[in-house]
């Protein structure tokens, strides 16, 4: 049985598909030829309104199947819309000489924010949540209705934290020391995760350079407004189901197989 907190350890449906409805071409070929206009503008004027129709299902569905944009990609629909807030942030632009509350030099109270941060980040899904996950996961030995998840942001947290671990070994231990292969290899992992993932949800906002009166020369700041994502509301949906325990050696039938199935 694993605390959830080891869950990131490292280690080395079919989509829809729309079809339009069959064109009768023929009949409305033999039509024209035989002269029946009244037939041939009814039926022009069918078509018309079936495109229509066509065209307001594919909104329709488009707007069921995704929630809006954000400047950080879109919302994945297993989010409840509850806990969707969009709000305006101005950043912390992290100088030396001006650190927010995460920076600094290892202390027990920057370790407790940082955990604090993905707290509950392994959470339960039920039976009627599972089409909203992008690839199979696996269910919950004890628990017949429940499966097991996390959110992406929560593992990158998880690794941002890991790596600012591996610039104190001397306080952390050889856990974190950058000279263990292992602790090596977990972070090119994270590295190349955190790549992927803003690459894949670039953050769009603009830098701005500002006069500098130290350096008597314009430089780039990164303290500007940003639109974003409430985390906290999201970080409270998932914590609110948070597994306390999950034992993964024991296998379900059923579960899927890494790299048999998806």
């Amino acid at each position: 049985m694993e605390s959830v907190s080891r869950l990131f350890r490292f280690t080395g449906s079919r989509s829809s598909q729309y079809d339009p409805l069959p064109l009768k071409a023929s009949s409305d070929h033999d039509f024209a030829h035989q002269g029946y206009h009244l037939g041939l503008r009814s039926s022009w004027s069918l078509w018309k309104i079936i495109a229509v129709f066509e065209f307001l299902v594919i909104i329709v569905g488009l707007t069921f199947f995704f929630k809006p944009a954000s400047t950080s990609g879109l919302i994945h629909p297993l989010i409840p819309d509850t806990h969707i807030f969009h709000e305006t942030r101005v950043f912390h632009n992290s100088i030396p000489t001006h650190l927010s509350p995460y920076e600094g030099p290892p202390t027990p109270g920057i370790d407790a924010l940082w955990d604090a941060l993905y707290q509950g980040a392994v959470f339960r899904v039920t039976n009627n949540e599972l089409h909203l996950l992008p690839n199979k996961t696996s269910r919950i030995a004890e628990d017949p209705t429940g499966y097991i998840t996390t959110l992406s942001v929560f593992h990158n947290l998880h690794c941002l934290n890991y790596l600012r671990k591996n610039l104190y070994p001397d306080y952390y231990g050889v856990e974190y020391d950058l000279r263990n292969k292992t602790v090596h290899e977990h972070s090119e992992h994270c590295i190349d995760m955190l790549r992927q993932t803003h690459m894949c949800m670039p953050d769009t906002t603009p830098g701005v350079w500002q006069w500098d009166k130290g350096s008597k020369q314009a430089m780039i700041t990164w303290d500007v407004t940003h639109t974003c994502l409430n985390y906290d509301k999201i970080h409270e949906w998932a914590a609110s189901r948070a597994l306390e325990t999950y034992d993964g050696t024991i296998w379900v039938e059923g579960n899927p197989v890494h790299g048999k199935q998806i």
